[in-house]
């Protein structure tokens, strides 16, 4: 019998969806039964043997509705796998410095769940997407429009879910260490 694995993801203007989606696809390329849902339309975890959770970065913020999502199946989620992935413009230059940027932004999720591994992406900046006051302050802090993800990247972090999710090792507990932030 197949595992099942719920990819979620709180995606601001679709990046973080299409990354999600993209893990979904590669699970399935591997033998995983997946359901890929936005974090808010989740209502059970119940049916699921792993979880991959996603969230996008808005000023050093994750976006509520993935803290929410771990809020709400806290104790479910304690029973299952769960890895977590972060997409945001700063880690368009994969740096020590920067990972422990955006490791600190995940502090308000790890005080709630403990990922067995935790993927740190780049996004995409596309301004004509974004509210008039976004794209200004964009413009304003000169950042790079474009979009700056690494699929192999991401391919490789999902590939390397896979032994936990499809069951054939355990995740180590509170692998995923905090950062000193």
């Amino acid at each position: 019998m197949s595992k099942k694995i719920l990819v979620t993801y709180a995606s601001g203007f679709g990046t973080t969806k299409e990354i999600a989606e993209y893990i979904a696809k590669v699970f399935t390329e591997n033998e995983l039964d997946v359901e890929v849902l936005p974090a808010a339309d989740v209502r059970d975890i119940a049916k699921y043997n792993g979880v991959v959770l996603g969230a996008s970065i808005r000023a050093g913020n994750l976006l509520p509705q993935a803290v929410d999502f771990a809020s709400r199946f806290k104790h479910a989620l304690a029973k299952v796998p769960i890895a977590a992935f972060v997409v945001c413009l700063t880690m368009q230059e994969d740096t020590d410095e920067n990972r422990k940027i955006v490791s600190c932004w995940l502090n308000p999720l790890r005080e709630i769940i403990t990922p067995f591994d935790t993927g740190y992406f780049a996004g995409q900046l596309i301004y004509k997407h974004l509210p008039f006051s976004e794209r200004l302050l964009a413009q304003l802090m000169k950042q790079p429009e474009g979009d700056h993800r690494d699929w192999d990247k991401i391919r490789v972090w999902a590939m390397g879910l896979l032994p936990v999710l499809s069951g054939a090792t355990c995740p180590v507990t509170g692998s995923d260490e905090k950062s000193v932030c």
